[in-house]
């Protein structure tokens, strides 16, 4: 889901004056108050790839939902304040604080306010042709998780992210079918089924 768009697009997109392309990106940015999408998701690691479906819908609270399909089968959900990660498989699910987690992973480019994305990273390398952008984040923080995002929007919406993080595994992610339109607070619940494990539960999480 990246590479074959380089030899494409190399010779003819033109860059962006270096002055205006972070506020090129941030005012795309902003529009995404909410994000929904169907998304393929590949991992290459030690030269094997590894291919998940999935869906995402996140909101700028904090507020997330991705469901994994074949063969992974997980939903990771967030209420703003709290991480939970749902295996049906091992009728297991896991809870933690969000803490910094939204600010060290990509979710975060969807669900932290714009501000606190300039702070996390620095906007270089964009170029565009037509109704495409494509930009380079460098993450501020030489301790960070990614150090580098590859971002492509199309009319304004991301349809794609790629990345390497810090156990080398390539990452990249392409997005189908986003939408940018209000999600209703009713669609980020979540009920884990009775009778789940939970683990790493705090004693104020009920």
């Amino acid at each position: 889901m990246r590479f074959l768009f380089f030899p494409l697009f190399i010779f003819f997109i033109p860059s962006i004056n270096a002055s205006v392309e972070s506020d090129v990106f941030f005012e795309s940015l902003e529009a995404h108050q909410f994000f929904s999408a169907s998304f393929e998701q590949k991992t290459i690691d030690e030269g094997k790839e590894r291919v998940i479906q999935g869906e995402i819908i996140a909101d700028r609270s904090g507020k997330f939902k991705i469901k994994y399909f074949h063969p992974l089968y997980e939903t990771i959900f967030s209420d703003g304040q709290y991480l939970y990660r749902y295996d049906p498989d091992l009728e297991q699910a896991s809870v933690q604080p969000l803490d910094e987690l939204l600010r060290e992973t990509p979710i975060g480019l969807f669900t932290l306010n714009v501000n606190e994305i300039k702070e996390l990273f620095s906007v270089s390398n964009c170029s565009k042709k037509l109704s495409k952008l494509k930009c380079s984040l460098t993450s501020t923080n030489e301790e960070s998780f990614i150090k580098q995002i590859v971002i492509r929007l199309n009319k304004g919406i991301i349809f794609y992210l790629g990345y390497e993080d810090t156990f080398n595994q390539n990452i990249s992610i392409t997005f189908k079918h986003a939408s940018l339109n209000k999600i209703p607070a009713d669609k980020f619940k979540f009920i884990i089924p009775e009778g789940t494990d939970i683990v790493n539960l705090k004693n104020n999480i009920e």
